[in-house]
């Protein structure tokens, strides 16, 4: 269901509508009513309850067909990854959760991803600017207290990698949250400007890590091991 459109200076990768709407009949959910937002950070009153076999086959059925769209779809990107860490044992709030994210998604079937570069190369002897946007969310679990990192990757003002990904360990800090998500966007950075160079696409890549965070980027620039 995957569509590439060539708009001259610009290609749109997007998702078929059909594909939206197979996953709105799951819940059927086609009439539904549009949502503005991927979903709420209101807190359930109601003692949650685990999903039946058949509920639960279905559960796992939609967060595998948002997993493929959320590959093209940067702004569902952190509520996917929030539901797929249901998958073992989801509940009736996970079904809450998710049929909020269907409103949203049958509201924006039209968007797409866009890939507009803003500078032509004239030959692969070149040397290419890469730019990683990093930011976290300091202990926005309530049930861990882990950290998501959110990473951003451009090259010529093109998103070519994006994603939201829970942090492995418990940062005791927002600056620690904010050095995790920088050690991983560089890692992704680091990736995509060895494939560009060993497919020779330019001739070396420049890697710029952007953070909001002055403790993050201390942090990561500072020499030695001392904490002084």
């Amino acid at each position: 269901g995957r569509t590439l459109r060539h708009n001259g200076n610009s290609i749109d990768v997007s998702m078929s509508t059909a594909y939206v709407t197979d996953m709105l009949k799951l819940y059927g959910m086609e009439t539904s009513k549009p949502s503005p937002t991927t979903g709420s950070s209101t807190v359930s009153k109601v003692q949650p309850e685990p999903l039946d076999r058949n509920e639960h086959k279905k559960y796992r059925a939609i967060v595998g067909k948002l997993l493929w769209l959320a590959l093209i779809r940067p702004d569902i990107s952190y509520a996917t990854k929030e539901l797929s860490r249901d998958l073992t044992a989801p509940t009736t709030e996970s079904i809450t959760k998710v049929k909020h994210l269907l409103r949203y998604i049958a509201g924006t079937k039209d968007y797409c991803q866009r890939l507009c570069p803003n500078v032509t190369l004239e030959s692969s002897n070149c040397t290419l600017d890469l730019d990683c946007y990093v930011d976290s969310d300091w202990a926005g679990c309530r049930s861990t207290r882990k950290s998501t990192s959110g990473t951003v990757v451009q090259i010529l003002n093109s998103t070519v990698s994006f994603g939201s990904r829970t942090q492995g360990t418990i940062a005791l800090s927002s600056g620690e949250a904010e050095l995790y998500a920088i050690g991983q966007g560089t890692s992704e950075a680091l990736y995509i400007r060895n494939l560009i160079t060993e497919a020779r696409l330019a001739k070396s890549v420049n890697i710029t890590v952007h953070t909001d965070s002055t403790a993050g980027k201390s942090m990561a620039t500072r020499f030695g091991t001392s904490k002084k």
